[in-house]
């Protein structure tokens, strides 16, 4: 097939620097989407509690609830806001593991995992004392009662448990907002782009000229 010529291959090291630079980086870019996904709960919930379970007079709604929300996010619960996304990003892989083998213990599945979830009793009854709670709708409690994050959590999963109906229309209603936000961003975006690469576009290439000839080798006289 071929002769391998040695003194030709490449291989990328990374300094301990660099390793912990990498390391600090994807920390803070899954830190940062998890923060910029409750961020737009906690404006979506912000907004649809303003409308909904805000009273005013009939007919008057409130005046750009979402840039409320975000004014209420920023000033106010940003700090409440990152530490829960920290928490939440962090503690996931545990959490949905250990819930996962709690369900596996309960049923009448693999005989294997219900051994392991058993094994991991002590994990699984840490993870449903302090780790279950721990999702994005502490951020509605924090919207609605502006308490701090640990308190939040556990107050909507109270919350949860003890009224599904109005939570599953909350969910519901953030949910409708929520896609209705994305959608009209994310084409809002697209447009831009396109917009700034047509511009750059007719930026670099000139107008042809009128004695332009496409294909000179072709050229009759």
């Amino acid at each position: 097939v071929g002769n391998f010529v040695y003194g030709t291959a490449r291989r990328v090291v990374f300094t301990v620097d660099q390793q912990a630079m990498l390391a600090f980086y994807l920390v803070g870019i899954v830190w940062f989407i998890e923060l910029s996904k409750n961020f737009a709960t906690f404006v979506v919930t912000y907004a649809v509690f303003l409308w909904y379970y805000t009273p005013k007079p009939k007919g008057c709604g409130p005046s750009f609830p979402l840039l409320q929300g975000v004014g209420a996010g920023l000033f106010y619960h940003l700090g409440t806001i990152a530490l829960g996304s920290f928490l939440i990003a962090t503690t996931r892989p545990f959490r949905l593991t250990f819930l996962w083998l709690s369900r596996q213990a309960k049923g009448e599945g693999n005989a294997i995992v219900a051994a392991v979830a058993s094994c991991c009793g002590a994990c699984i009854s840490f993870t449903h004392r302090n780790l279950e709670f721990m999702t994005k709708g502490a951020f509605m409690d924090v919207a609605l009662s502006g308490t701090p994050f640990m308190v939040a959590a556990q107050n909507a999963h109270g919350f949860v448990s003890a009224d599904v109906g109005k939570i599953a229309e909350l969910t519901g209603a953030v949910g409708i907002i929520s896609f209705a936000v994305v959608s009209t961003v994310f084409t809002l975006t697209l447009l831009a782009i396109w917009g700034f690469l047509m511009l750059r576009l007719r930026q670099v290439t000139p107008d042809q000229p009128r004695e332009h000839i496409e294909n000179p080798y072709f050229e009759v006289d």
